[in-house]
């Protein structure tokens, strides 16, 4: 028999509905410009240096702004910076569709990033700071499948909606769905003074010298400064291999266009297995979430030097490789943007935290996309797996060091 939920229950499930459909919206929304841009290319409109540019904007604004913006993040009420986030991405998500040229697209899609730098701190610290204890591990779990959750949906939207229409009218659609879910939201967020009711333990204790509370020495004594450098690099790796996955099963296996789209579809959802994984491993079999992440970069790093055998091994064996480095790089983001800012909320840093390991997030974005071509053009793609196998030897490395400093800061 199901238990009734209290009034409180019943709102925090609804405070979570509302934010797991707002942030799915958000994920759609900054693929929406990926979706369309094959059709601006065909247009005419943009040509293939300008249209990386116009994405680069929008993850270098986010990257910056987010750094730049933590004390807003902190002092401002995460309720209505989500509201600002979703009026946002409606606004420059309609307005995108009129523009007609690279000037324009660059300006809005760069401000549309700006414009959207608080959602996820702002999420966390909704989460963690006003949801009931009792959802806040599960809503942890179920946020992670907002990034290919949104992901599929845009790419499932833009495939309809382009079939028929040009791609001005995919940006009208995000923009007219992005109403919907904000409507969704402010009704969700009356709700914010039931939560408050909420029976919480003491974020910190009043004996605590004020000084172990500044930012910097907190993300250095638990060792999160440490897996900046994994998180801009595991980002770098989970979209930068998604990105230009289609182009070298082209040009190493021969495969059609449409086949290893196909492919690079199917790996976005088998990557959803780590979500549960991960769910299952933390924290009950492994409570240190730092350690967990080494694994996950050392189990990366054989599994791509084995991609380096490419002439020898069939594309099947490639394709399984790949789903296993993408597999633990999602599971990575996981770790490090979803468990690891938490941690800090007794001291009042959820949001801070998770805009600087999200930055670096946005940094890896920029990486993965622009740099990974580069290493494919000059130096090939043995060159360009050999980058991987790297990253994920450097990101293993660092963790392995920051996870007994982490070890010992969760058990303050």
């Amino acid at each position: 028999m199901f238990r009734k939920m209290s009034q409180t229950e019943r709102a925090s499930a609804i405070v979570f509905l509302a934010l797991w459909v707002s942030y799915t919206l958000i994920r759609m929304g900054k693929n929406a410009y990926s979706a369309a841009m094959a059709a601006m290319l065909q247009e005419g409109l943009l040509t293939k240096a300008n249209s990386g540019l116009v994405n680069a904007g929008f993850y270098l604004l986010y990257g910056v702004a987010q750094i730049a913006g933590i004390k807003l993040i902190e002092k401002v009420s995460p309720f209505r910076l989500i509201t600002l986030t979703l009026i946002a991405n409606a606004g420059f998500s309609a307005a995108m569709g009129f523009a007609q040229g690279f000037v324009p697209l660059l300006i809005l899609w760069s401000l549309n990033g700006l414009a959207q730098f608080a959602m996820w701190p702002a999420l966390l610290r909704v989460t963690t700071e006003y949801l009931h204890p009792e959802h806040q591990k599960r809503a942890m779990t179920a946020i992670a499948f907002c990034y290919c959750g949104g992901m599929v949906a845009n790419y499932l939207l833009a495939a309809v909606v382009l079939k028929f229409a040009r791609w001005p009218v995919l940006f009208f659609v995000n923009g007219i769905i992005g109403v919907v879910v904000l409507v969704f939201w402010l009704a969700a967020a009356k709700l914010k003074p039931v939560l408050e009711t909420i029976p919480r333990a003491e974020l910190q204790t009043e004996n605590s010298p004020q000084e172990k509370h500044r930012l910097m020495p907190l993300l250095v004594t638990s060792g999160a400064l440490l897996i900046f450098l994994p998180g801009l690099l595991r980002s770098a790796l989970d979209l930068g291999i998604k990105t230009w996955m289609p182009t070298m099963l082209i040009e190493i296996y021969g495969v059609s266009l449409s086949t290893s789209n196909l492919l690079a579809t199917l790996l976005v959802f088998i990557n959803l297995a780590g979500v549960p994984l991960i769910a299952w491993l933390y924290p009950k079999r492994v409570g240190n979430t730092i350690l967990l992440l080494t694994f996950s970069f050392v189990i990366g790093i054989p599994a791509t030097a084995l991609m380096l055998l490419n002439q020898s091994i069939s594309v099947g064996v490639m394709i399984a490789l790949l789903i296993i480095v993408t597999t633990m790089t999602y599971a990575g983001n996981q770790l490090i943007q979803i468990y690891v800012p938490p941690e800090f909320s007794k001291f009042h840093r959820t949001g801070s935290v998770a805009s600087i390991l999200n930055a670096g997030a946005s940094f890896g974005v920029l990486a993965g996309n622009y740099i990974f071509g580069l290493f494919a053009e000059h130096l090939g793609w043995n060159g360009t797996i050999f980058s991987w196998v790297v990253m994920f030897a450097v990101s293993a490395l660092l963790c392995a060091i920051a996870t007994p400093i982490w070890k010992k800061f969760i058990a303050r």
